[in-house]
């Protein structure tokens, strides 16, 4: 049986953004959005692509 996948929804994407801005680490993050953690770290690879980049739910949605 084929796994399907589902994109981040945009609260999901809040939530990622607000925690973020608290220095919450991936894992946590994870586990506060149910997702796994290699999910929020190619979102994080996909949008932050400079270490002063700052992460944006809107626009990553």
């Amino acid at each position: 049986m084929k796994k399907k996948y589902k994109r981040l929804s945009f609260e999901e994407r809040i939530i990622i953004e607000t925690l973020l801005k608290e220095n919450k680490s991936k894992s946590y993050i994870a586990k506060q959005v149910n997702r796994n953690r290699s999910t929020i770290t190619k979102e994080l690879k996909l949008w932050l692509l400079k270490p002063t980049d700052i992460y944006k739910a809107d626009l990553a949605h």
